[in-house]
């Protein structure tokens, strides 16, 4: 256990410039920096690519952009990465004019064209009443279970085929995060760029924004923290966690949740009692691809916090306190175990007094039982009560090859792994008997039950998806009383050896296969050939009679949880005028899911870190449009 003291923004990013400056001191990504150019020059900018960029970009592992990608990324992008967002630490040094220099010559532009204000649309009404209705979403998982099963989304399953685009906003930048949380007739999101809008749900008009000063790709979460008292809780790429008054948009705090440097938030939090219970990821994997990185020393993590003050009450680690072992290549010194980033929310039991998550992979070769697994923790005291590891010795870094030892990086395990962490939270349910179901999906392609009551002791597991560091079953599945409804793909890279893409209802308590919808194909994507692929990462909603789920080719689609007969297809690739003013593009479709509240479905279109097309879109369907 250990403690974290509440500290603004600014001073974290002085800390953690310290810390990454130091660890990067002697790597190929500090190389030489040219002197400070008072204006954006292309060659200087081609020279930084080449130190501190072309290792990785040029001949990209799984999740890494190519520099073609990378050039149709508007240059705002590009800065704010190397300046605040994922690409920080290899951005340590660079002054405001490298990085502008290094975004001209990936993307040609010094600028894009002049962005939206975020105070555009505002609401006429100032402060409306702050009333919370059942049927909210507020969780990224609908209710603590993460099952994403909404009973009152405020329309009926014949009503679906009708649902038609109400309105659309435009967030800054030029690709999307996160998932839109619904309360008190408003709509919380996150955006790339750090700002955070409390839009309307009606209209779309702005009630506020607040600019975190740092990506934030998590999703919002709403709670009433006290009487009458309202926060919106998120997390950002530089591990701290915001507390925001709902109604105004004010700060209340802010915290640390882990001091190393490549921490990330990408798991919405989860509000239960009083607290605020936080899972930790990791961005190691891209910083162990340079050779003399210290790999490894990231450990995920679970905290509990005190919601209205932010007070650190227990901090857990899945795997243990990282060693020095002996390495036989020289360079940098080597540590392990690592790895573990939680990457989803955590799933609570509150009847049994129990929290859950699930954790992705190891990155060193020493053992690491709490990876690539289930684990459960005492939820009033953060104690470790059991760990079900499902795929053991699943060492990856990025950079490496797969399968084996690939790559020539100085930190590449031997062997190597799959890279099959789970990406999405595992699903309480509990069965007629009383006999409680843990449903974990993971990149491996398997969909596991385990017996809660049983230190996580597998029920079943199903092969559905292709096993993929970037396919499988990814972001999330979703579950009502009786069936688990996943959706799978089976590589992002349309190749002859890709496996198929769909989605299948299995009965939870007998892991048999009730239907297995194949996803209409070949893919045809709006936007033609390029990077045009099949599949589906984004998570799965279900409502009676219902389950929705976005694929990377754009189109959001619907179909009949007794049958699986497809519903309803819409494309929401191409333009939209926006309420705020501007346009907005729609993409693909991935990460967060779609969310039902007051007969709306809500959800981003434009996530495509890997393939696909990226777009800047929050859709607003409703019956007829209305």
């Amino acid at each position: 256990m250990s403690s974290c003291a509440q500290r603004r923004p600014h001073d974290r990013r002085a800390r953690l410039r310290r810390r990454a400056a130091a660890a990067l001191a002697s790597g190929a990504f500090a190389a030489s920096l040219h002197a400070l150019n008072p204006t954006p020059d292309a060659a200087h900018g081609g020279a930084l690519y080449a130190a501190r960029c072309a290792q990785c970009h040029d001949a990209p592992a799984e999740r890494v952009p190519t520099r073609s990608q990378l050039a149709g990324r508007s240059p705002e992008t590009v800065i704010n990465a190397l300046g605040s967002g994922v690409m920080m630490q290899q951005g340590q040094g660079l002054s405001a004019a490298d990085r502008q220099s290094l975004a001209l010559f990936l993307t040609g532009k010094i600028e894009s064209a002049p962005a939206a204000d975020p105070a555009a649309n505002r609401c006429a009404a100032t402060n409306p009443p702050f009333v919370l209705q059942p049927d909210d979403w507020r969780n990224w998982g609908y209710r603590p279970d993460n099952g994403r099963h909404q009973p009152a989304p405020g329309l009926v399953a014949a009503e679906v085929p009708r649902l038609a685009l109400a309105w659309a906003f435009a967030y800054p930048g030029d690709t999307v995060y996160g998932q839109p949380a619904i309360a008190a007739g408003r709509v919380f999101v996150s955006t790339h760029t750090g700002t955070v809008f409390a839009l309307d749900a009606a209209s779309g008009c702005t009630h506020w924004h607040r600019d975190l000063g740092r990506s934030a790709r998590a999703g919002v979460v709403v709670a009433e923290t006290a009487p009458g008292e309202y926060t919106a809780f998120i997390g950002d790429d530089g591990g701290v966690m915001h507390a925001l008054d709902a109604h105004t948009g004010e700060p209340r705090w802010d915290v640390d949740i882990d001091t190393h440097v490549a921490t990330r938030l990408t798991g919405s939090p989860v509000f239960h009692d009083g607290r605020l219970y936080v899972t930790a990821s990791s961005g190691e994997e891209g910083l162990a691809m340079q050779k003399d990185y210290p790999c490894c020393t990231f450990r995920g993590s679970l905290s509990a916090l005190d919601a209205r003050s932010g007070r650190l009450l227990w901090k857990s680690y899945v795997v243990d306190e990282p060693q020095p072992f002996p390495d036989p290549q020289p360079g940098a010194a080597r540590f392990g175990p690592a790895g573990g980033a939680i990457w989803s929310p955590p799933t609570i039991d509150a009847a049994r007094g129990e929290v859950f998550v699930a954790t992705g992979n190891s990155y060193t070769n020493a053992d690491a039982e709490g990876t690539d697994a289930v684990v459960a923790f005492d939820l009033a005291s953060g104690a470790r009560k059991w760990i079900r590891q499902l795929t053991p010795q699943d060492n990856f870094i990025g950079g490496c090859g797969v399968g084996t030892h690939g790559g020539d990086g100085h930190n590449c395990p031997d062997p190597l792994g799959g890279d099959w962490d789970f990406g999405a939270p595992p699903i309480l349910r509990v069965l007629p008997d009383g006999r409680r179901v843990l449903l974990a999906p993971q990149k491996s392609g398997v969909l596991w039950a385990l017996d809660a009551d049983r230190a996580g002791a597998v029920l079943w597991s199903r092969k559905l998806g292709q096993s993929s560091p970037v396919g499988g079953l990814v972001w999330g599945s979703a579950a009502d009383a009786s069936r688990v409804y996943a959706a799978y793909t089976g590589d992002l890279v349309p190749t002859p050896d890709a496996g198929p893409n769909g989605i299948a209802a299995i009965d939870i308590a007998s892991g048999e296969i009730v239907w297995n919808t194949a996803q209409p194909g070949p893919a045809a994507c709006g936007w033609g050939e390029d990077k045009c692929a099949g599949g589906f990462m984004q998570a799965v909603t279900v409502i009676p009679g219902v389950v929705f789920a976005g694929s990377l080719d754009a189109h959001l689609r619907a179909w009949d949880t007794t049958s699986g007969r497809i519903l309803w297809d819409v494309d929401t690739y191409g333009t939209y005028p926006a309420v705020n003013g501007t346009t907005a593009r729609g993409g693909s479709l991935a990460q967060g899911g779609a969310v039902l509240a007051g007969g709306r479905l809500f959800v981003n279109s434009g996530y495509a870190p890997f393939w696909g097309r990226p777009g800047n879109a929050l859709l607003v369907f409703s019956v007829g449009g209305k």
